[in-house]
């Protein structure tokens, strides 16, 4: 009896709790709300544009319309809520330099706020706004009444609504675009896109090269992706290769259920696709992201293009990126927000690169822009307040930052590109102060506030010593003082490695993630190679690691992993680069001894050839930013106190916490 009470009392408190939620307008039925009302022109539900399901609302509006929403669902409950606001997508078919204006009006037909939303795109474009936060309404107001003011200057236009929803949670992860403008100031973690987008492309000093010297730098990353063929085929090329093959065998399977289509006004037919930040599931029916097409196909359609000469490969990418601009993947469009998208979208950047010489004029401009937008390469003609960058820009960025660098086509205006670039780079591998990532003075590697050796740190320095061999020997090379940054974090960190283990007060929210030193191999081979002869510290470390026989199996399973998820790095240009360095005679260190502090770590490593001691402390300045209720839920005691143990002889670890 009590357990069917309980029962019956959650299910009260779910219905209870629910019936307050908002209703989302997806206009499935086919039935335009009998309290919306259009004063010049015509709404009604349609299957002609759709963001889900397979209806939305079409509005034919003409000069000045307006269109009112009285008393729509949610409305109230969103009013009373801090973060109440709206959610929408909307499609408009013929781009006009003015907006149509969301005026919202209490009881007494009082406008207490409103949004300004332009109309200059053709495609989907999405709102996430607050009443109070974005809009200025005062806590105090009420909404009763929406209405929707057309352009007064231009003829007539046909817009559609779908996914509408008053609701009282709008994401903290809101950001402004090229549609409509949020009240957002902190840009710490979803950055300024709009600023970047709108700075002039201008540098101090502009650094001149000739033609050749810059297709050094296409010809260095187009052979890091395809090869050189230059070398005889050894164990990890033939590894790299069989697995590569595998990815994109596996995309173009995925791809088979994309088909080339196009509606009788020349836009795909495609199904919906969402941003990451969309739920998986909406009206019932799984969303397409496009992380997903990002991740699986686009890339290995390009390579099996590259690779493989097949056109059909190429047909398909040609019209992905159409289907991806008609659903919003374009210049200006936050979709709601870009806070993680711009991270997982390295299969479109590097699809760009490889077939941007197969583009039509017109395609290749419009995706040049979206490069510009999604990689927010407007940074680097901006003055930096500090040194150092966040990692997730290095590692996600760095390398799309310069495909767009490498593709603008005037020339003048490519010399500016690549020279903002190089500065760029340079500022964001210095020391950086305080908590800012990402490398510090001690050459730990910093990210949300602290010490992060598991990831973050360690693909930044990857992303830094690949941008330095690719720009070595140009115009555009790393600064000395960057190249000197990049040799001391990677011998850093093979020092405070014991084996392949970073020390597990430094993995952040990843304690499992300990094995890295491995997957930087490519980089120890990146730094050594870019200078005019190889870095024989490098090339020591780097040998001696290769030539350990009990990381064979881990570099070995380095080696087979393919894929463009985070940052795509699995290339045959790689593998053909630590074949390179493996080659030179340079015999390889002995086993590394010595103590090191370092304080930005919290951090004293002790070791010789058969032991190895962490001893991880905290402060005030020095604690675990990455425990949450869900993640990592006891692994802040690791970064709060701790002894760790390596036995190298017997390769067996122990571990010994304290914490307060």
């Amino acid at each position: 009896m009590i357990k069917n009470t309980r029962i019956l009392a959650l299910l009260l408190t779910f219905l209870t709790t629910t019936s307050v939620f908002p209703q989302t307008y997806s206009f499935e039925n086919s039935k335009v709300p009998d309290n919306w009302k259009i004063d010049k022109g015509a709404i009604n539900a349609t299957g002609d544009k759709y963001k889900a399901g397979k209806q939305s609302l079409q509005i034919k509006w003409e000069q000045g319309a307006v269109l009112t929403l009285t008393t729509p669902n949610g409305l109230s409950e969103a009013c009373k809520s801090r973060n109440g606001g709206i959610s929408t997508w909307i499609y408009n078919e013929s781009p006009t330099e003015e907006p149509m204006i969301f005026f919202f009006k209490d009881s007494k037909g009082k406008e207490v706020c409103q949004l300004p939303f332009l109309l200059n795109f053709k495609g989907w474009r999405c709102i996430w706004a607050k009443f109070q936060n974005d809009m200025n309404m005062s806590a105090k107001s009420t909404i009763s009444t929406v209405e929707l003011h057309f352009p007064q200057h231009t003829s007539k236009g046909v817009t559609y609504i779908d996914l509408l929803e008053f609701t009282p949670r709008v994401s903290w992860q809101n950001m402004s675009d090229a549609q409509y403008k949020v009240n957002r100031t902190d840009h710490s973690l979803i950055p300024d896109f709009i600023g970047y987008r709108n700075t002039k492309p201008q540098t101090d000093k502009v650094i001149s090269a000739t033609d050749i010297q810059i297709k050094n730098i296409t010809d260095r990353l187009t052979a890091w992706y395809l090869g050189s063929n230059q070398q005889a085929t050894g164990k990890w090329e033939i590894i790299r290769k069989d697995n590569e093959n595998i990815f994109i065998h596996n995309g173009l399977t995925a791809a088979e259920k994309i088909k080339i289509q196009y509606n009788k006004d020349n836009t795909p037919k495609g199904e919906p696709l969402f941003p990451m930040s969309a739920p998986d599931i909406i009206e019932g029916q799984p969303t397409t992201k496009f992380k997903t097409v990002n991740e699986k196909i686009l890339l290995p359609l390009s390579l099996d293009y590259r690779k493989n000469n097949n056109e059909q490969s190429l047909k398909k990418v040609l019209y992905i990126y159409d289907w991806f601009n008609d659903q919003g993947w374009a210049d200006g469009s936050g979709m709601g927000t870009l806070c993680f998208e711009k991270l997982r979208s390295s299969g479109y950047f590097h699809s760009f690169f490889l077939l941007k010489e197969q583009l039509p004029h017109d395609i290749f401009e419009r995706e040049l822009q979206a490069l510009y937008w999604f990689t927010m390469f407007g940074i680097c003609y901006q003055t930096p307040e500090h040194a150092g960058e966040v990692a997730d820009n290095l590692r996600a960025l760095a390398i799309p930052k310069l495909i767009y660098a490498l593709s603008v086509k005037d020339k003048q205006e490519q010399q500016v590109a690549l020279t903002a670039f190089k500065n760029y780079m340079d500022n964001a591998l210095s020391i950086a102060p305080g908590f800012f990532g990402t490398f510090k003075a001690d050459f730990s590697g910093y990210h949300h506030r602290g010490p992060y050796h598991s990831a973050y740190y360690p693909h930044a320095l990857y992303a830094g010593s690949l941008i330095a061999y690719l720009l070595h020997d140009t115009p555009y090379a790393l600064s000395e003082t960057s190249i000197y940054n990049l040799k001391r974090g990677l011998l850093t960190f093979r020092f405070f490695c014991a084996g392949l283990n970073i020390p597990a007060g430094t993995v952040g929210r990843f304690p499992n993630g300990q094995q890295i030193l491995e997957t930087l191999l490519p980089a120890f081979a990146y730094v050594a190679l870019s200078k005019k002869e190889p870095d024989k510290e490098l090339t020591a470390a780097f040998k001696r690691i290769i030539e350990t026989e009990e990381y064979q199996q881990a570099i070995t399973k380095y080696i087979r992993n393919v894929n463009s998820n985070l940052a795509y790095t699995s290339t045959i240009g790689e593998i053909e680069l630590l074949t390179k360095l493996a080659s030179i005679s340079t015999p390889k260190e002995k086993a590394v001894a010595g103590s090191l502090f370092m304080p930005y770590s919290g951090l004293l490593v002790a070791k010789d050839s058969l032991l190895h001691f962490n001893i991880k402390g905290f402060s005030r300045y020095i604690w675990d930013f990455e425990s949450s209720a869900t993640e990592n839920t006891k692994g802040r005691y690791l970064s709060y106190g701790q002894i760790e143990y390596f036995d190298l002889k017997k390769q067996t670890q122990i571990f010994q916490s304290t914490r307060n």
